[in-house]
């Protein structure tokens, strides 16, 4: 059954367009301006986006953009694909599958149609049953992702089959980045590992301070990280040698970091968003809100999307407001000029206007999606 969508054509979404001013109570305090918005991650930088086409990754690429520059999703349209029974969380795509995460594991789902692949629910690890609460990530073949027992596993792609496992000391709740030929995933005994993605070898451990609730990225031949440690921190990816740290007392880093424009974003506990040199660690500005930032913000062709409180488009270089509405979401996602969020149901704006382009009343609850193909992927659901 094909589930309907309702459609705004030619309504004006409750979105202000704002030329420089941010919203009363919000004012960012700006800094030096830094990167290059003609360069999704800034000037002479390139991202890793992984072995794979689609939304591989939590954050899409190995920066965490949340944008996905080659791929399109459903228009000013949009139409049921496929749903399954049973709701899953936390989507990847990649190579024709959907890789997702439920209560027992994770599983493979076919893109085209919804159907199971493969299921993972009793591996090797630490405990007897695979826990996970973050979302998967596809490269060089295989599957990575870390569960509340603390072990990280690589599955084979292609059938679910393991090919190794590794051992943390507490709880994984973040997803990993795969990258430089290795995979970067932060645990909740303080340290953000780098294990070799073909052999599980660990190749380095980063004390952080602090519990890793972020999902790291990794740009050029760095990785930045954060979590309760109040800290951003860069690191070199080959030798996990910290190259700076940027602290904010009183702020636990919940949101995943992204990185793009020449600037780290880093969501907090306290209500902010700091935008922060990704060479130097400086800070350029931070936008204020009255919120429990632990979104993850997306950023595409010089703009940065927060969802929560509610959705709302800032400038990349220097926090300014270009528009907002009312729909609040977890983590947008941006393809082809649209902006995606999930929260109260789920919304399509377009990217520069804030215009809502179309809405479906689903009340899973907030999650990550993935866009591939022309199509989106969330809870359960393909919207094409």
């Amino acid at each position: 059954m094909r589930r309907s969508v309702v459609l705004l054509v030619g309504v004006v979404a409750v979105a202000t367009m704002v030329a420089g001013c941010a919203s009363p109570g919000e004012e960012p305090a700006s800094g030096d301006e830094a990167g290059d918005a003609s360069d999704p991650a800034g000037p002479g930088v390139t991202v890793d986006r992984g072995s794979h086409d689609g939304w591989p990754m939590l954050g899409q690429d190995g920066a965490n953009t949340g944008h996905a520059e080659d791929e399109t999703g459903p228009g000013e349209a949009a139409d049921e694909l496929w749903s399954t029974e049973y709701t899953w969380y936390r989507p990847v795509v990649a190579d024709g599958l959907v890789v997702a995460t439920h209560s027992d594991g994770v599983f493979a789902l076919n893109s085209d149609d919804g159907e199971v692949q493969w299921n993972f629910t009793d591996g090797d690890g630490i405990g007897e049953y695979v826990n996970v609460r973050s979302a998967p990530a596809v490269g060089e073949d295989k599957v990575f992702f870390g569960d509340t027992d603390g072990a990280v596993y690589a599955l084979h792609a292609e059938n679910g089959d393991q090919a190794w496992t590794a051992e943390t000391d507490r709880r994984i709740l973040v997803s990993p980045t795969v990258a430089h030929g290795n995979v970067y995933v932060g645990s909740d005994d303080d340290t953000l590992y780098a294990f070799d993605a073909e052999t599980g070898d660990e190749q380095w451990p980063y004390d952080t301070g602090g519990a890793v609730r972020s999902t790291p990225a990794v740009v050029d031949d760095t990785v930045y990280t954060a979590g309760r440690a109040e800290a951003v921190s860069a690191l070199d990816a080959e030798t996990g040698d910290e190259l700076w740290t940027y602290e904010e007392p009183g702020s636990w880093m919940h949101g995943d970091v992204a990185v793009a424009e020449g600037m780290v974003y880093a969501t907090s506990q306290d209500g902010n968003l700091y935008a922060v040199d990704a060479e130097t660690g400086e800070e350029q500005w931070t936008l204020e809100t009255d919120s429990n930032l632990e979104s993850t913000p997306a950023v595409a062709d010089g703009l940065v999307y927060v969802g929560a409180p509610h959705l709302r488009a800032l400038d990349a270089q220097t926090g300014e407001e270009e528009w907002s509405d009312e729909h609040p979401g977890d983590v947008p996602a941006v393809a082809d000029g649209i902006v995606y969020v999930k929260g109260d149901g789920i919304h399509a704006h377009d990217a520069e206007t804030g215009k809502e382009l179309w809405s479906l009343d689903d009340r899973t609850g907030s999650s990550t999606m993935a866009i591939a193909d022309g199509t989106l992927f969330a809870n359960g659901l393909a919207l094409e």
